[in-house]
């Protein structure tokens, strides 16, 4: 395990920002949230209302359009339709505020990954009294408030391979990278998972963005994706 402090950085193209996500009343009486969060014009929303086989199934037959039967790799077809069916119900048991699915196909062979934006309430009195400044306190409360939901099974479990403190444009976040084995669709695939916890800035919420994927051969290349796409990450008014 290593740790990261690096910021990531937006890549070129990626829209600084989408518009505002309706905000939800949290539970415990929480004020509503305001957020934006960008993904890219080829990444799909994804219907929670469709979690079974069969919806997975049409998702990677659609992708996998006319290409030609001799061409078409089954195993990751499996990936893929195990990854979206994970993300749906995983979106759905979590309350998640929006999910999307990214493919591509090149030679018959799929490449996916995933997105989830959830918030968390975290208790009050998070926040130490005896802070040198701001700055200081609010890190020691998003600590704080990451041992709560990760003590309270909200992350993802696994094998964690990185962790460490980024600064992305909404503020500090802590950023864990993980590997992990999830079961979908009668077997077990191994996935990639990165996420972020960031503290709103009434201290009492979290957003968690949870990114994964089942292409372990381009886990580099997509983990530097997903803290770019973590960037777009804005507060609203």
């Amino acid at each position: 395990m290593t740790d990261t402090t690096s910021p990531p950085t937006p890549p070129a193209g990626l829209p600084a920002a989408a518009a505002p996500r309706p905000p939800a009343a949290p539970p415990g009486g929480l004020p509503p949230l305001r957020f934006s969060f960008s993904t890219p014009s080829d990444w799909v929303q994804v219907d929670m209302s469709a979690d079974g086989p069969a919806a997975a199934r049409r998702f990677v037959e659609r992708l996998v359009e006319g290409q030609p039967e001799g061409n078409r790799d089954r195993r990751r077809e499996i990936q893929v339709a195990a990854t979206f069916q994970g993300t749906v119900r995983k979106a759905r048991r979590q309350g998640a505020r929006m999910a999307a699915f990214w493919s591509v196909q090149a030679e018959g062979r799929l490449a996916g990954a995933s997105v989830m934006v959830a918030i968390r309430p975290v208790p009050p009195g998070l926040v130490p009294k005896d802070a040198a400044s701001p700055e200081e306190a609010h890190l020691a409360a998003l600590e704080r408030a990451v041992r709560h939901v990760t003590a309270s099974g909200q992350d993802d479990g696994g094998s964690v391979i990185e962790t460490g403190l980024v600064e992305l444009p909404a503020g500090p976040a802590r950023r864990v990278r993980r590997s992990q084995v999830v079961d979908a669709l009668g077997s077990r695939h191994r996935t990639e998972v990165v996420q972020f916890f960031v503290l709103a800035p009434d201290q009492r919420q979290m957003v968690v963005i949870t990114f994964s994927t089942p292409t372990l051969e381009l886990a580099e290349p997509l983990a530097g994706l997903f803290d770019a796409l973590a960037c777009s990450l804005r507060w609203r008014p």
